[in-house]
Order: C-alpha cells, then sequence, then structure tokens
C-alpha cells in the first residue's frame, strides 16, 4: 500500500493495525508524520520519501533575508534551488527524527 498523501500514511497505519495485518502487507509513505516515522521504526512501513519542508522553510527564509538586505548572490542564475527529497527507512529513521525535534526547537 502507498500513502501519496500526508494524511494516508498513518490512516492505512491504524487501518492495518486494527485489522491485525500490520507487517502482513507492505506499506510506504510520502510524510514524516510521527505515526509513519513510528511505523517505520518498528518495520510495520517499509520507508517513506520525505521532501523536508523544514529544510524549504529554512533555506527559503535565509535567503529572503539575505535578498532584503541587498545579497541577491544566493540566488543561482536558474532561479532554482533543489531541496533534495529523502528515503527514510529502518536504519536512519532515528536520527532524521532528532534533526526533525532540533529543527523545531524541541
Amino acid at each position: 500500500m502507498v500513502g501519496f498523501y500526508s494524511y494516508n500514511t498513518p490512516r492505512i497505519y491504524e487501518a492495518l493495525r486494527d485489522a491485525g495485518k500490520l507487517g502482513q502487507i507492505t506499506v510506504v509513505g510520502f510524510d514524516d508524520d510521527p505515526i509513519t516515522l513510528g511505523g517505520v521504526k518498528e518495520g510495520t512501513i517499509a520507508a517513506t520519501v520525505v521532501q523536508q519542508p523544514f529544510e524549504w522553510a529554512y533555506q527559503g527564509m535565509k535567503l529572503m533575508a539575505a535578498y532584503l538586505k541587498g545579497d541577491k548572490s544566493g540566488i543561482p542564475a536558474n532561479n532554482l534551488i533543489i531541496i533534495p527529497t529523502k528515503i527514510i527507512g529502518k536504519d536512519d529513521v532515528d536520527a532524521y527524527a532528532a534533526n526533525l525535534k532540533a529543527m523545531a526547537g524541541k
């Protein structure tokens, strides 16, 4: 099963849990919801692809602050800045979750 939207994978997880089917059906998500990350950690969700929304916001605000001060050097010639997606699996979910908490100041 695939959760394409941020709310899909947590609901898939809950439906499989309630049906007693967790771990019997492969699940992949496209979000970093805490339920999804918990499922990845416990191995009931195979992996999740994340777009790093905090990184998008951080880089955008950093660039905007510099731009408003007159520094346009951070804007590439093609006007395109790529924040790469990440695939989060069981081996790196803890590090990813810790990084999210640190960025959120928690």
